[in-house]
């Protein structure tokens, strides 16, 4: 079994998010009419970043350090695509670009 590793004790991680425990937490990966990728999901997600708890408490204190590690990698994307809006790079929900959409070439 391996080690657990406990959240850093930075201020940083003492943030508490307002996440719901999800409704599936113990819903079987083998459930009839689950999709087969869910269970291949999980058994990668274990294998690369450790397995994640199933008891509520457990299951919110890794879900809540997720959240607020993955924040600034978040934030750099939002970055990205305020810098692809204001050079109009920017794809609309069909994929095309404004320039191809509208026919104008600046």
């Amino acid at each position: 079994m391996a080690n657990r590793v406990c959240t850093p004790n930075d201020a940083l991680y003492r943030h508490q998010w307002d996440i719901e425990t999800s409704p599936t937490l113990d819903l079987s990966l083998a459930e009839p009419g689950r999709p087969r990728a869910h269970l291949e999901y999980v058994k990668a997600w274990d294998y690369h970043l450790g397995q994640i708890p199933l008891d509520p408490d457990s299951w919110y204190a890794s879900t809540n350090t997720i959240s607020i590690a993955s924040a600034p990698i978040d934030h750099k994307n939002s970055d990205s695509t305020d810098a692809l809006s204001h050079l109009a790079l920017d794809l609309h929900a069909d994929g095309a670009s404004p320039l191809e959409s509208t026919g104008n070439r600046q």
